[in-house]
């Protein structure tokens, strides 16, 4: 008798809390509507929006991320430094899995090999790669136990040929030596199940949605912050 080993798709989607997931994948695509509303408010040439929006987007998307590890303090998102901490990125600490997000322009296109996402990618230690279908398998079995630490990138891309709306919102995954798999989790076919969800989601976006209005006129740091 074969015994079912579910794929990392299945182990993430199990093991997080829907309404999180669900939450995760409006944040970015609500991220996505900012970005673009801010540079058409600005009044931009379509030339400088061409090489803007995908800076603009990121802060969106981090800034909403934040805001809901805010409202939703059973998960920790917070903003790292890179390791020459030139840069910053979101991340989203689960207790059972570490997320990064990254956009691309197409869902076949993965993000440009960065220091800190293979050093997440290390840390992963219970799982190992099915040679017949090519994911990652728990090593561990037992539903109940901890999973160890599992490393993955939420990818955001638009639609074919409408480079300015969001077309898809992956969960894909990596081993430990940074090899993206053909697992993937699609955040965009996610839907609540129950009255309580959708409850909860509702809240959960009005919070966030409060935090942004109340940061919405906080000025820039003081002259005195170190800026580089």
């Amino acid at each position: 008798m074969t015994t079912f080993k579910p794929t990392l798709a299945i182990t993430l989607q199990t093991k997080t809390d829907r309404v999180f997931l669900h939450q995760l994948y409006r944040q970015i695509a609500a991220a996505w509507q900012d970005a673009r509303d801010e540079m058409v408010s600005a009044g931009y040439r379509r030339e400088i929006i061409y090489y803007q929006f995908a800076q603009t987007l990121r802060a969106r998307v981090d800034h909403r991320l934040t805001e809901l590890g805010n409202a939703y303090p059973r998960y920790n998102i917070r903003m790292e430094p890179t390791k020459k901490k030139g840069a910053y990125f979101a991340l989203i600490d689960l207790p059972h899995a570490k997320l990064t997000t990254s956009a691309v322009r197409r869902s076949t296109e993965l993000p440009r090999d960065a220091h800190f996402r293979n050093q997440l990618a290390r840390l992963q230690t219970a799982f190992d790669i099915d040679p017949n279908n090519n994911t990652l398998i728990m090593l561990n079995m037992d539903p109940d136990e901890d999973l160890g630490v599992l490393y993955a990138v939420v990818l955001h891309g638009p639609k074919r040929h409408q480079r300015y709306e969001l077309g898809f919102v992956d969960i894909a995954f990596l081993d430990a030596d940074g090899v993206y798999l053909e697992d993937r989790l699609h955040l965009d076919h996610l839907n609540l199940e129950t009255d309580q969800e959708i409850t909860e989601a509702r809240e959960l976006e009005s919070k966030v949605a409060l935090a942004l209005r109340s940061n919405a006129n906080v000025g820039l740091p003081l002259a005195e912050d170190n800026l580089g």
